[in-house]
């Protein structure tokens, strides 16, 4: 399986965007992104609590299924997440071969998740829409990196924590 490196997903997940002329719609709505690509979004509720989201082929078509009860954001993350799959993990010809395949968000750690997180981090929080948002910011709330994340958060729709390691990611915070 190919494995990519952080400039490659950032890369992808940018192409990704432009390509659905969504790079410059803040917040990016990962729903429409996902039915563009002809996947739909559903909710519902796993029997397994451990379990976020699931991509998967269900006869002709592809779905994400979201925990339904997880806070807006936590699922917005979740279906960008699994996107990542589609995007970075699931080939495409071989998806046309089988009935079944199944990827699963959990808190199992292994590369392709690790990948998928970084896709889904770059899919809302754009490299370029973050800088463009901090650049808008006055020195004060540059000053005070708690103030930016909770401003940052709120403007992109994901987690502090998500915004917070976003940022360390990028080397915009310490």
């Amino acid at each position: 399986m190919t494995r990519y490196n952080i400039e490659q997903i950032e890369n992808m997940a940018a192409q990704l965007l432009e390509e659905y002329n969504m790079d410059n719609e803040i917040p990016i709505d990962p729903i429409l992104l996902a039915n563009k690509l002809g996947i739909r979004v559903y909710a519902g509720d796993f029997r397994d609590s451990d379990i976020s989201g699931v991509i998967r082929k269900n006869g002709d078509e592809i779905e994400i299924l979201v925990q339904a009860d997880h806070h807006p954001n936590r699922q917005r993350f979740t279906i960008a997440h699994e996107l990542g799959h589609f995007k970075l993990h699931i080939d495409k010809e071989e998806l046309e071969k089988q009935d079944h395949i199944e990827y699963r968000r959990n808190k199992n750690f292994s590369i392709e998740e690790e990948e998928a997180n970084r896709f889904a981090a770059a899919l809302l929080m754009p490299r370029k829409a973050l800088l463009r948002e901090i650049e808008s910011c006055g020195p004060l709330m540059k000053k005070y990196p708690d103030f930016l994340i909770d401003y940052l958060a709120i403007k992109f729709f994901v987690s502090k924590d998500a915004m917070r390691f976003r940022l360390f990611n990028l080397g915009l915070i310490r």
